[in-house]
């Protein structure tokens, strides 16, 4: 799993005698507000959109004067430079990582910052220094790219998505089609570029893209971070989604329902995987953490929807479930895909479906019978198959090779 990027800041205090005369008087948000003035930045006392600024809403006041005035000043559509500094209020290294990590997470826009930044004091006026990754004309050759990638994506909605689950699918379904896992340290990767662009990216990189496409939906979402497991039981920083769907919130991984299980077998296909699909904290949390637990706190509506809206979960193994399995293998071979994951209400039916399916051989019937309901050219091997067990979650995936 790719590390998340750590912001880091740097307060460099320099001291001129030529300024000292103006300490004594109240400069902090005064000059910070001139200052925007006469560059001619919009600086909003509020957001009108302050709904969708998770990290901001959780900042002291002081901190969201700066954080609103360096998002004015990185946000000028008239410059053709980013600025090299911007005046704010003085903030302590504390505050001022911050507001630098909630500026980051809440505008996905902004993807041509870098990790780091800092704040230079000159006498009593406080300049915000921040660290680009890229040129003004650069970004704005990437991020004119971007927004037609989104736009045309979210214009291939059905019309029969009319549900905020409905929207939400679809994209997830089509971020993880369309982009595939990247652990290289290049900055697009971290990106909405990454993702809509280049089809590469890692978990900030799916996590940002989705950000921005519920949110020009109007639909209620945030970054959370933290810790996801990886191999030998380790931790590595992780990011993923909060969603409000439908009027409950819910944790959603498109990273971890892309490339999961991908390396684990030989023949993979590109079809999607729903497990991390709108879960709750209480079943996500068995292989992540967050420092926060408020970032994650409200999720608590079962998991799973996609698997008992679609007939897939399962508290027991009988001829019924069996019959849902086959007409799922029909589904997916109709449609072009080779796997297919069932996912169970409870340990013991789990381990009863893994014993009958594979320890006794039952798929390799299923997929017989399931065969003749689909074209000669869609047809599988029956003796070809691999799986890929998910314990945390009680889910099995079955790939097969035409």
């Amino acid at each position: 799993m790719k590390v998340v990027k750590t912001l880091a800041v740097v307060l460099a205090v320099v001291l001129l005698a030529g300024f000292v005369c103006i300490m004594f008087l109240p400069i902090d948000t005064f000059v910070a507000k001139r200052s925007a003035g006469f560059k001619g930045y919009d600086v909003p006392t509020s957001y009108t959109d302050s709904i969708y600024r998770y990290y901001y809403n959780k900042l002291g006041e002081k901190e969201q004067e700066a954080y609103r005035l360096v998002y004015a000043a990185l946000s000028d559509d008239s410059a053709k430079e980013f600025p090299k500094q911007i005046v704010i209020p003085n903030l302590s290294d504390k505050e001022l990582e911050a507001m630098y990590t909630s500026l980051s997470y809440d505008n996905p826009e902004l993807f041509f910052l870098g990790n780091k930044c800092s704040m230079t004091r000159i006498g009593s006026i406080n300049y915000f220094v921040p660290q680009y990754l890229m040129s003004h004309k650069d970004y704005e050759k990437k991020w004119s790219q971007v927004t037609s990638a989104a736009q045309k994506l979210l214009g291939s909605i059905p019309g029969t998505a009319t549900t905020e689950y409905a929207k939400e699918l679809f994209l997830h379904d089509y971020l993880v089609q369309n982009c595939e896992y990247d652990e290289s340290y290049d900055n697009d990767v971290y990106t909405m570029y990454g993702v809509l662009v280049n089809g590469r990216a890692n978990c900030e990189g799916y996590s940002r893209t989705m950000q921005y496409l519920l949110r020009t939906l109007g639909i209620y979402n945030y970054l959370a971070v933290g810790n996801a497991e990886g191999e030998k039981d380790s931790f590595a920083g992780h990011m993923w989604n909060i969603v409000k769907i439908d009027g409950n919130m819910y944790n959603l991984d498109v990273t971890w329902d892309d490339y999961a299980v991908m390396e684990l077998v030989d023949f993979p296909d590109n079809s999607v995987s729903h497990v991390y699909f709108n879960m709750s904290t209480a079943d996500i949390s068995r292989n992540r953490t967050t420092d926060d637990q408020t970032l994650w706190a409200d999720c608590v509506m079962p998991s799973y929807g996609y698997f008992k809206n679609k007939g897939l979960y399962f508290s027991s193994y009988n001829a019924v479930t069996e019959q849902s399995m086959k007409d799922a293998i029909v589904e997916s071979l109709s449609t072009g895909y080779n796997s297919v994951e069932f996912a169970f209400s409870d340990r013991a039916s789990y381990d009863s479906a893994f014993d009958i399916l594979v320890t006794r051989g039952s798929m390799y019937n299923i997929i017989l019978s399931a065969n003749r309901q689909v074209a000669a050219g869609l047809r599988v091997d029956p003796s070809s198959v691999q799986y890929a067990m998910d314990e945390n979650n009680l889910v099995l995936r079955f790939f097969f090779l035409r």
